[in-house]
């Protein structure tokens, strides 16, 4: 069974850029916070497009495996409310985005940690 995730940066005009992530939704915070820390890091991960699963030593990317939605790119929310909805459309359990120097943290189970 999966926990599935987004991933996603803010961008300059406010915008968020995100993907989807399958597996180990609950430790892609973790993964990100010590081993993907800097801004230039969120943007290689989410240009990647969408990811089987992310660990210390890099991703997995469906584009690299040729799987039929390997042209998944990355999709872009207007605001925060629209990145949480499409979260939420995709299956999320959890949503970690860059933004103001560091990952932040939804649980779509629960209040923002």
């Amino acid at each position: 069974m999966s926990t599935r995730s987004r991933i996603a940066r803010r961008l300059a005009d406010g915008r968020y850029c995100s993907i989807y992530c399958h597996f180990d939704g609950d430790q892609v915070g973790k993964v990100l916070q010590e081993h993907f820390p800097t801004e230039a890091d969120a943007k290689i991960i989410v240009n990647f497009g969408d990811l089987s699963y992310i660990t210390k030593n890099g991703v997995d990317a469906y584009m690299d495996k040729g799987e039929p939605w390997a042209k998944i790119r990355p999709r872009n929310s207007d605001d925060l409310q629209s990145l949480i909805a499409l979260a939420w459309e995709t299956g999320a359990e959890y949503l970690y985005y860059w933004q103001d120097g560091g990952w932040q943290t939804i649980s779509m189970w629960g209040p923002q940690s």
